[in-house]
């Protein structure tokens, strides 16, 4: 029963943002992991893993955009990452205090989620910029 919910409550952090598209890759491979290991910690395992590949994704896609972008719109995506980053940090911090102090399993998970939600977002975000400003590539 535990494992069905906190299966849930992370599958639910972890849904795509627009249901109709397919879910990127890192998600599907988030999606086996936990079939996989459906302890609490190995479903921390998985979300770690998540989290360091859509940071990998994020840095990817950013510097894609920069490299891309006219100087005056990359200027402006700079500090626009530099205070998303910011904000990400302050959330973390948030999110920490929040769900860090309450007794149960599944808090960290939840946690882990909300951490994967917000960053997941950005990536997201700056795709869609991509995708729209370079189609082709």
């Amino acid at each position: 029963m535990i494992r069905s919910l906190l299966s849930l409550v992370l599958a639910l952090h972890l849904l795509p943002v627009h249901a109709q598209q397919e879910a990127h890759p890192i998600e599907q491979e988030m999606s086996r992991c936990t079939e996989r290991n459906s302890s609490t910690l190995g479903m921390l395992d998985c979300a770690m893993t998540a989290y360091e590949r859509w940071d990998a994704e994020l840095n990817a896609v950013y510097q894609e955009l920069m490299a891309n972008l006219p100087s005056a719109a990359a200027d402006q995506l700079r500090d626009s990452q530099r205070h998303w980053l910011a904000f990400r940090d302050a959330e973390f911090e948030a999110i920490g205090e929040i769900y860090g102090n309450q007794q149960g399993s599944m808090w960290p998970l939840i946690m882990a989620g909300a951490r994967l939600d917000l960053l997941q977002q950005r990536v997201e975000t700056l795709i869609e910029y991509r995708d729209m400003l370079f189609p082709d590539q």
